[in-house]
């Protein structure tokens, strides 16, 4: 597995004995096993009698040595592939396989100029993916060598599979396989390959829970990848308590919660915020920023303010855990202060960002923001940190501040200029050298990525850097090009200036950009004569790509750099929930109860209320009645974290919170007043309808007959020990499948266990996607009972069932479902609008000056006559002057082609608006130069009134537009974070700007909004209980 390669100073790769039998024959490659006298595959006892080491020496002949002959078409010379080793020194001589010389032979296949034979390939590949799950499900399997020869086989598949791709995509073809060819890993059954990564990241220090993720994530060759990565986690944090299903590694014991100093074996003071000024800010609904100042005695102090419309400031996001939080004071250490001054102040704008109206030269240092209508030079000092700026206290007012400051932070990340991701793994990191594969691996260790509140925070953020030891980055821009070196890349991060100069940087963008350039031109050219678009590329390349982009892709998503790139939300509650949902389900939190302040931020709806709630249950059941339906992948979740599920009630499937089980966007349950309701969705999903009541047992077989279907399903119900569920009264029982159908297969199918009170025929709409063209519907009346797990065993009951209570079940086609709940008299909460529509002030402003541009236009038109048909008779000055008017205002020769500019130009469109002044002012100093210098003739007088009438009403408006409308949008906007707001209590300019904006989206060819996004909601929330507030622990 050595032509895998590993991270900079990474643990040692995995030896793999070398223990082949017979060598491939180069005949057929299905057939070799037989060829030798193994049994058939399916003939399960025949291989149970078999030893491990005959097993492990077919594996490796067949499996690796015979796949690569068969792949390359020519015999392998074993002797490139084995080496000899002794460890130690003066021990037995070991022979291991070696496959670093497999990249010769692949970079000569992907070089070759013919043509591939991609059924060949196909059936080869696919017939070792096979084989492989064969010997894999095998008793013998974990027994040494075989997992370390599965596990090469594993990795072989995909490095074959991957090149074959490439060569196919280099011949303009389609990619020949669709990856992974393995299964994905069954993390509740894992394999004996699996089991020896498992053991591997372990070992390497990986939190459990996080190992799970990694294995269910990624191929085999990006775990491989992943477990070299050595001390990949915090070593202060401990997660040797930690299980597969929940990480508490990061949580917190506020109790004995030590604030950091850095380094720690430092003992300086603390410093503290002002603290009523800041307590103040908070009461008054307002955002408190600070930042911290140096005396010249070398001393600190920190200055507090109010954030406004025009405060550019940086949110600080890091975990709790890192030591940078403080439960018993507003304070930190000096030491940690200055660290955070010099994080914050050597930050860079991000370079673009169209939704947000947004353009900026971080080499330069300056920024064009459009929403602020304002240009922007230098750094920021000001930032926002929760450690600081959420009172802490366990009296009436702290608390009721807390649970004020609480309900803000949506708002205080959304109108932050950037946040700052602040983890104690990555600040110890180095990016220069690394490449990117190492970067982005390292990168998904961090306990930031983790935690729910900083999920958050990174969904909310318009920009995102996160701070390393010599830089700090966006991590969306890490993009992966094989012809970049390390350095390349890392110059090209627009973080990373605090370590190069402009100069440098400048040269080799300049330098980059030209490379670029050409090979954009060659690409285009051999697009034209039907040539292969690419370069053969070499194999090490190929599979540095697959590991990058599988590990980029958890950074980026995790990260919410898609929120980012686009207009942010979605704006459909809908989309938006399951997407939080499924990624808040990844992530764990000190608190469960902080998980539903999270969801209400994150929706836009009323924090302060979730808060005022005593119950996880009432929580839950607020957020879930404030959407347009339920998702029906809520009922099959297996997790015991349920309300009350040992209770007979009606809402036994509502979870307490996200836990391991990820949402589908479809099919929604409608909510009517008694039950939630499933019915011409897009598809209905594979229903079993008993012959009667099951009874309480927790497992059993089902044959379901009819149709085209005969088969046999072991089902597991996963009832609670004491469960109360009272069966009489129902008539019928039911299995609903998260699948369209029950697919026969070896992994399970989540389900859910209903009771049918009721069942009446009903003739179906004809128009109905879920319909049959003839007979009639069922319609099913039902209550929950538990989530169940099923698994298909075959057309026969297996032997080792034979003891389990078996039912016959009928598989229904067309229905409509009616599922009884418990929830009476629930209001949905407000829902705040989008963010902060100053971007659709910024647009109005341009579009309304726009007509004004066509004034400067015509002006412009005319100095430029004047000037080539009349300057032979001015005097220099005027001249002079009047190149310089041209060139001040050739800007409005864009109003001739675009009557509103494009809205890729927007940020610099704006940002001109702002500096119009200076081209008014030059205008009027060629007037004036030119009235010195000679009469004004009647043109001259036409010049001077449209510079005027031009640039007048654009000043004027960019004012009150900026000091006027800004600042009352902005306040209005910080009001609907009131605990007591309601829509009615919508400033209407805010929501007249909100609409324009909405009417923009719409012209984008954004996807509207679904539910609640482009008005607010018209519902109100309940009457606020006593406010509990408290400090929040990431």
């Amino acid at each position: 597995m050595d032509h895998v390669q590993r991270p900079a100073d990474g643990y040692d790769h995995i030896v793999v004995p070398y223990v082949a039998g017979p060598p491939y024959d180069s005949l057929d490659f299905d057939t070799f096993p037989d060829r030798l006298g193994f049994p058939p595959f399916n003939e399960d006892s025949a291989w149970k009698g078999l030893d491990p080491g005959t097993i492990s020496r077919l594996v490796q002949s067949w499996l690796y040595f015979g796949l690569i002959g068969a792949f390359l078409r020519h015999d392998v010379d074993l002797a490139e592939f084995v080496r000899e080793d002794t460890e130690p020194k003066d021990g037995p001589i070991r022979r291991l396989v070696s496959s670093k010389t497999l990249e010769p032979h692949l970079d000569k296949w992907l070089a070759a100029g013919e043509d591939i034979e991609e059924e060949r390939l196909q059936a080869l590949l696919e017939t070792s993916a096979s084989a492989y799950c064969h010997f894999s499900s095998l008793s013998q399997s974990s027994a040494s060598p075989l997992p370390e020869i599965l596990l090469s086989v594993s990795i072989l598949i995909t490095t074959l599979a991957e090149t074959a791709n490439r060569r196919a995509t280099a011949l303009k073809r389609w990619p020949l396989f669709e990856l992974p060819l393995l299964p994905p890993v069954d993390t509740s059954n894992l394999d004996p390959a699996a089991r020896l990564l498992e053991r591997e990241l372990i070992s390497a220090g990986w939190c459990p829970f996080k190992v799970q993720q990694i294995l269910s994530d990624y191929s085999f060759m990006t775990t491989y990848y992943v477990s070299r990565l050595r001390d990949p986690m915090a070593p202060h944090i401990s997660h040797a308590a930690c299980t597969k299903d929940r990480c508490i590694g990061n949580n917190v014991d506020m109790a004995n919660y030590s604030t950091r100093h850095t380094p720690t074996s430092c003992q300086c003071s603390h410093v503290s915020i002002p603290d009523k000024k800041m307590r103040s800010i908070i009461a008054s609904g307002g955002i408190p920023i600070v930042r911290v100042k140096v005396s010249r005695n070398g001393g600190l102090a920190i200055q507090v303010k109010a954030a406004s419309h025009q405060s550019r400031y940086i949110a600080i996001s890091h975990v709790w855990s890192d030591g940078l939080g403080n439960p018993h004071a507003n304070s930190l250490p000096t030491c940690q202060l200055k660290r955070l001054r010099g994080s914050v102040k050597s930050l860079v704008p991000p370079i673009f960002d169209l939704a947000q109206g947004f353009l900026s030269i971080p080499q330069l240092n300056v920024s064009f923001d459009a929403k602020k209508m304002a240009i922007s030079w230098g750094s920021t000092e000001w930032f926002w940190l929760d450690t600081l700026c959420i009172p802490v206290g366990a009296d009436e007012e702290s608390r009721l501040l807390k649970s004020k400051a609480i309900n803000q932070m949506a708002a205080i990340y959304a109108a932050a200029h950037q946040v700052l991701v602040l983890d104690s793994v990555m600040q110890a990191f180095t990016v220069a050298g690394r490449d990117l594969c190492h970067i982005a691996a390292q990168m998904t260790a961090l306990a930031w990525l983790g935690r729910c509140w900083t999920y958050q925070e990174g969904a909310l953020a318009l920009a995102l850097q996160v701070q390393c030891a010599d830089c700090s980055f966006d991590p969306a821009m890490l993009n992966y090009d094989s012809d970049f070196s390390k350095e390349d890349s890392y110059v090209l991060l627009p973080g990373t200036t605090s370590t190069t100069s402009f100069w440098d940087r400048a040269s080799r963008a300049a330098s980059l950009g030209l490379k670029l350039g050409i090979k954009g031109m060659l690409v285009g050219i051999r697009s034209l004569l039907g040539m292969p678009v690419s370069k053969p590329q070499k194999a090490e390349a190929v599979l540095f790509r697959h590991i990058y982009y599988q590990l980029h892709d958890e950074v980026y998503r995790e990260m919410c750099a898609d929120r980012r790139q686009s207009f942010s939300l979605s704006g459909d509650t809908m989309k938006d929930f399951i997407l939080c949902w499924n990624s808040l389900a990844r992530r764990t939190t000190t608190m469960a109860g902080d998980i539903h302040v999270i969801l209400a931020n994150l929706l836009r709806l009323n924090a302060f209320s979730i808060l005022a709630m005593s119950s996880q249950e009432e929580r839950m059941r607020a957020i879930l009645w404030s959407l347009p339906g339920i998702p029906l992948s809520l009922l099959f979740n297996p997790s015991k974290e349920r309300v009350r599920p040992a209770e007979h009630h009606g809402n036994r499937w509502m979870p307490l919170w996200p836990d391991m089980h990820t949402l589908d966007e479809s099919p929604i349950l409608d909510i009517g007043d008694d039950a939630l309701i499933l019915k011409d969705c897009d598809y209905m999903p594979h229903i079993l309808v008993f012959d009667g009541v099951i009874s309480k047992t927790a497992e059993i077989l089902v044959h379901v007959s009819g149709g085209d279907e005969d088969a046999w399903y072991r089902v597991l119900l996963r009832r609670q020990a004491d469960d109360q569920f009272e069966l009489g009264g129902f008539k019928n029982t039911a299995l609903l499948f998260q699948l369209r159908t029950a697919e026969p297969g070896p992994f399970p199918m989540q389900a859910a266990c209903l009771q049918l009170s009721d069942i009446q025929e009903t003739r179906p709409k004809t128009d109905s996607p879920s319909s049959s063209s003839h007979g009639s519907a069922l319609d099913l009346k039902a209550t929950y009972d538990c989530p169940a797990t099923a698994r298909y065993v075959g057309h026969v009951v297996p032997l080792g069932y034979a003891t389990l209570p078996r039912y016959e079940a009928k598989a229904m086609n067309s229905y409509t479902l009616s599922i009884k709940h418990d929830v009476i008299n629930q209001s949905a909460l407000p829902q705040r609008p989008q963010k902060i529509p100053f971007l659709g002030m910024s647009i109005a402003l341009m579009i309304l000056c726009s007509p004004f541009n066509m004034v400067l236009c015509a002006m412009t038109a005319i100095v430029v006559y004047q000037n080539v048909t009349q300057h032979a008779g001015w005097p220099s000055s005027v001249y002079v002057m009047s190149c310089l008017d041209i060139v001040m205002h050739s800007y409005t020769f864009l109003a001739a082609l675009f009557f509103a500019p494009p809205i890729n130009t927007l940020p610099a469109v704006v940002a001109g608006l702002n500096l119009n002044i200076l081209p008014f002012l030059v205008g009027l100093a060629y007037a004036g130069v030119k009235a010195a210098e000679m009469p004004l003739a009647g043109l001259d007088k036409v010049v001077l009134g449209l510079l005027i009438g031009g640039h007048l009403p654009q000043i004027v408006m960019v004012a009150l537009g900026r000091w006027v409308v800004n600042v009352r949008i902005y306040k209005a906007w910080l009001e609907t974070y009131d605990p007591d707001w309601s829509p009615a209590m919508t400033d209407p300019i805010l929501t007249a700007i909100f609409g324009f904006a909405q009417l923009l989206r719409s012209f984008l060819e954004v996807k509207p909004p679904s539910s609640g996004a482009g008005s607010f909601s018209e519902t109100s929330g309940r009457e606020a209980a006593p406010h509990l507030g408290r400090q929040i622990y990431k």
